[in-house]
């Protein structure tokens, strides 16, 4: 057996009767007599083993702790972000459902208007059309009374009696008069 591999089992001998006497409440003794055996087989070695062992486990761990650390305040510092975004957000959606109930409200103004347009426009229409009807019958009785008065000049100069129908300076109006009615 090699002495590395004596030192090497010495080590974990050690570490692990260390071990069950601090379970079992050892006494002074116990460890004397460990110590008196480890230092006849070359306990500084595995003492510094044991030592670089344990500065390396430490380090792990305050790495390990540093990492968590960092990790925390990150993670932290992004849940910040996060939640302002979401009030941002929350704010942004809040403008637009007014923006929204504004552009609704318009609408139904705007709409409203159109309706009252339409209404408007087709009464316009009807009072149009009664107006044309109303040209076109006094249109007719215009030409009617042109015959007639056609007629009458033709009787006239038939029977050698002029008449005068109207001074010069008025012009002759028809006897019905159209009347636009509003409503």
């Amino acid at each position: 057996m090699d002495t590395r591999d004596g030192l090497s089992d010495l080590g974990s001998v050690r570490f692990l009767l260390h071990s069950f006497s601090a379970v079992r409440g050892s006494t002074a003794l116990q460890c004397s007599a460990l110590g008196d055996w480890m230092s006849e087989m070359g306990a500084p070695r595995t003492v510094n083993t044991l030592r670089a062992l344990s500065l390396v486990l430490g380090l792990l761990a305050l790495a390990g702790w540093g990492t968590y650390a960092y990790a925390a305040k990150s993670s932290a510092a992004a849940q910040q972000r996060l939640s302002e975004q979401v009030g941002e957000l929350k704010v942004r959606e809040g403008q637009l459902i007014a923006e929204r109930d504004e552009v609704k409200a318009q609408l139904a103004a705007t709409q409203d208007e159109v309706a009252d347009l339409k209404a408007n426009r087709d009464q316009l229409l009807a009072e149009r059309d009664e107006a044309k009807a109303q040209l076109a019958a006094a249109r007719e009785e215009i030409t009617t009374l042109q015959k007639r008065l056609e007629e009458a000049q033709a009787k006239a100069s038939e029977t050698g009696s002029v008449r005068s129908s109207a001074p010069s300076g008025n012009p002759g109006r028809s006897p019905v008069r159209t009347q636009r009615t509003r409503r």
